[in-house]
């Protein structure tokens, strides 16, 4: 995707324990920017979120995904998800 510059309009949300457990944290950080999303489950940091991924997570980051003013991520593929969720079909 990063090669066929199709980046912008997606999202990484990543977990992992530790950020020393981040697997290429460094180029995702360079490649993704604001849109890698990445928490922590054993260590708070004020970089990162400290929260196990799940519905409720997902529903916060999708709707902070359609309300933010600067990003590019199509609201109608976060609504899109939202609504998914919702349903329990994702």
């Amino acid at each position: 995707m990063q090669k066929d510059g199709k980046l912008e309009n997606n999202k990484l949300i990543f977990s992992n324990l530790t950020v020393k457990d981040i697997i290429l944290k460094d180029e995702f950080e360079k490649m993704l920017g604001k849109i890698f999303i990445n928490t922590l489950t054993d260590e708070k940091t004020e970089k990162y979120d400290n929260r196990k991924i799940d519905e409720s997570y997902l529903k916060e980051k999708i709707m902070e995904c359609a309300n933010a003013e600067n990003d590019n991520y199509p609201v109608d593929k976060a609504l899109s998800l939202k609504i998914a969720l919702d349903a329990g079909l994702a």
